[in-house]
């Protein structure tokens, strides 16, 4: 799976992620909760591995969690894609 940065959405490689990764778009950390598959605002700690994972209380920093998985990269671009469609909603109104 391709990791994608959760901030730019710039394309961040393949396989393992090291904890110290960099964006090479933007710089951010790549090994952070919002690159993760675990990552989700709806269960306890933000984090579907919490039983197992330490807790990162800032989700957008590195952070040296066993439980890392590269995911979609969403933490952020879930948000920006849902205001685009609401913003597709509203245009035509007056």
């Amino acid at each position: 799976m391709t990791l994608s940065c959760y901030k730019c959405g710039k394309a961040a490689g393949e396989g393992r992620v090291e904890f110290r990764a960099l964006c090479p778009g933007c710089s951010s950390f790549l090994h952070c909760c919002l690159n993760c598959k675990h990552y989700d605002p709806a269960v306890h700690h933000d984090c579907r591995a919490s039983a197992t994972a330490e807790y990162c209380p800032v989700k957008d920093i590195g952070n040296f969690c066993e439980e890392f998985t590269p995911g979609s990269g969403s933490g952020s671009g879930g948000k920006t894609k849902s205001r685009a469609d609401i913003e597709k909603l509203f245009k035509d109104l007056p």
